[in-house]
């Protein structure tokens, strides 16, 4: 299968793909966004500063550029045509006296060296102020949700069977949240791994790879009409298959660690990761993980568990494969079940009794 050109070829194509699309979403469609280059510019900043000097950056840009946009406000209508605008203008420039005071005088030659534009440049502000707040607060937030659970356990009607699901679930969520209490974070900004761990179209890629795979693999050896020989000979078929197995596995392994390493490596140049060491809460999209793991450790455990999904996703296909009967057969076989999954994943409601099918998916 490695020596087989359709398999090289594909690879290489979907690897291209990749990039190319990597740096069209970063470029192109996200253009009216905060740039990447503005976070990798912050990553870089707050890096190797302690919690103090990061909260003091982060509160300063914030306060500056929330300053300008007022600022910006007040002058753009101050000589407004309308009298209501001029009074709305004259009372904002009241209600924020001391910051008006303090960076009139830098707002002529004020600059915007992370995005190069005022609108963005606030926007990238409020949103890492908010993620550094919450993740300052972490202790109380794990204080909270402690607190939340002890009381909903003084509840009367959690109390009336020890067997109780309920109670059993609110003492569960509470045992795995105290040891959270000596976990110690460390701001990072979250766009780096969130960018790295959304990217749905390597999934794509990954599985019509599999396709690829099979087809090597599996309908090769149907069109030679191979079958009938391998099932001749003793433990030829269980041996064959294991076999196939077996190179699917290495191969899906080698695709995956390819593909993700090119996303990888994008994401690290354009956007930047911060500390890997740290904990996995230290980035405010996991402030709620009871995972007591680095970020590095949750990069492995998310490559671990998306190669084990696709593995489960090829064995099904060279199931369907072997069952088929003419590769016709197989590929409508093959469509019908993504088509169904595809179809319960939009249409069953996410709180409906009936989500174990959306859960348990292909799409999912």
């Amino acid at each position: 299968i490695f020596t087989s050109k359709l398999f090289l070829y594909t690879l290489l194509a979907f690897v291209l793909a990749d990039t190319v699309i990597l740096i069209y979403t970063g470029n192109i469609v996200k253009k009216d966004e905060i740039p990447y280059s503005a976070y990798k510019i912050l990553n870089e900043e707050l890096k190797d500063l302690p919690e103090s000097e990061k909260e003091e950056l982060i509160n300063k840009e914030y306060e500056r550029n929330n300053a300008f946009s007022i600022i910006t406000n007040i002058i753009n209508n101050k000589n407004s045509e309308s009298e209501y605008i001029r009074e709305f203008a004259e009372s904002l420039k009241n209600e924020n006296k001391e910051l008006y005071d303090k960076y009139i005088n830098e707002y002529e030659n004020r600059t915007y060296k992370y995005t190069g534009d005022e609108a963005k440049e606030l926007e990238l502000f409020e949103e890492i102020k908010k993620e550094y707040d919450e993740c300052k607060n972490y202790k109380n937030t794990i204080t909270g949700i402690l607190e939340k659970a002890d009381d909903l356990e003084t509840i009367s009607i959690f109390q009336e069977s020890e067997d109780d699901f309920s109670n059993k679930n609110i003492k569960d969520t509470a045992k795995n949240y105290e040891k959270m209490l000596n976990v110690e974070v460390h701001y990072i900004p979250s766009k780096g791994i969130d960018s790295f761990t959304n990217m749905g179209i390597t999934d794509i890629f990954i599985v019509l790879m599999i396709f690829v795979m099979a087809t090597i693999i599996i309908y090769e050896e149907r069109e030679k009409n191979l079958f009938p020989l391998i099932k001749s000979t003793k433990n030829g078929r269980c041996k064959t298959i294991l076999s196939k197995i077996f190179v699917m596995f290495i191969a899906i392994l080698a695709i995956s660690l390819i593909l993700y390493a090119v996303n990888f490596i994008y994401y690290g140049i354009t956007i930047g990761y911060g500390d890997l060491s740290a904990n996995l809460q230290s980035i405010n999209t996991f402030i709620y993980s009871t995972l007591q793991i680095s970020i590095g450790g949750y990069i492995a455990l998310f490559l671990i568990t998306k190669i084990a999904v696709f593995f489960i996703v090829s064995l099904m296909i060279l199931l369907v494969s072997n069952l088929a009967k003419n590769n016709t057969s197989n590929y409508i076989a093959l469509i019908l079940i993504f088509g169904i999954s595809f179809l319960l994943y939009k249409t069953i409601d996410p709180i409906s009794k009936y989500n174990v099918f959306r859960i348990i998916n292909i799409i999912n």
